[in-house]
């Protein structure tokens, strides 16, 4: 999956003449692990870009480029992934939200952080804590599925991608819009204090930099009153419109 980066100096550059940034020529770059992007705009100018996003958003989004492109193994993979990393994801915003040191959570968090099974019970009883019920899970059609084609070589077709992919947004979703009605604090300390950890191990030729969110099928960056997908069939139109946009443009 590529990610749109705009060249920050022309960007403010523009806005600061025209009051306008919508012609702003954006660079395709591969998606990259820590969030940095580095790049040299046509001008010569050079960028520093860190996207915010949540690793399962991002994981999310690059099954369902998968599933544009036609491989639709990947695409499960992708998805099963952005799934584990979400449970992750909650378990330490719980975590903090009930006072554990975030030291104290990481230091616990190692001793499962290989084992997906203990990390899928972290997440029941974390959810079951906050909201007294148990979480709606993967039905056992599904989990029977993706075991199949991740660990079995099963080939999926597009029909069945889709549907695990619906399956999992309805998942995820319906816990972000409540995470975000109840925990919303908790989540931007972290991502604060998450981000001055990473800035301050950047070295100096990275110390200058603009930040951006993606807003994909999954997106934290959503007000809870804007709308949240329940299905990727939108998504998967932008995704195809962007890609014929790039091939014209």
């Amino acid at each position: 999956m590529k990610i749109s980066i705009p060249c920050m100096e022309c960007s403010l550059s523009q806005a600061t003449q025209t009051g306008a940034t919508a012609n702003i020529p954006l660079y395709e770059m591969d998606v990259q692990e820590d969030g940095l992007y580095r790049l040299t705009c046509s001008n010569g100018h050079l960028s520093r870009v860190y996207l915010t996003s949540e690793k399962f958003e991002l994981l999310f989004d690059i099954g369902l480029n998968a599933i544009v492109d036609g491989y639709y193994r990947d695409a499960v993979s992708s998805i099963t992934a952005a799934l584990e990393r979400f449970y992750e994801y909650f378990v330490k915003v719980y975590a903090a939200s009930i006072g554990i040191d975030a030291e104290a959570y990481s230091s616990s968090w190692r001793e499962i952080k290989n084992q997906s099974e203990r990390q899928l019970g972290a997440f029941i009883f974390s959810y079951l804590h906050w909201t007294r019920s148990k979480p709606v899970l993967l039905s056992n059609r599904f989990v029977e599925f993706r075991n199949a084609v991740i660990h079995k070589g099963k080939i999926p077709s597009k029909t069945e991608a889709i549907e695990y992919a619906n399956v999992v947004l309805n998942l995820i979703n319906p816990i972000v819009l409540k995470m975000k009605e109840e925990l919303s604090e908790t989540m931007r300390v972290i991502q604060h204090r998450e981000f001055r950890d990473f800035t301050q191990a950047l070295p100096a030729s990275d110390a200058r930099f603009a930040s951006m969110t993606m807003v994909g099928a999954i997106s934290m960056a959503l007000a809870v009153s804007e709308r949240h997908a329940m299905t990727i069939d939108e998504r998967l139109r932008r995704i195809e419109l962007n890609r014929v946009v790039r091939r014209l443009g």
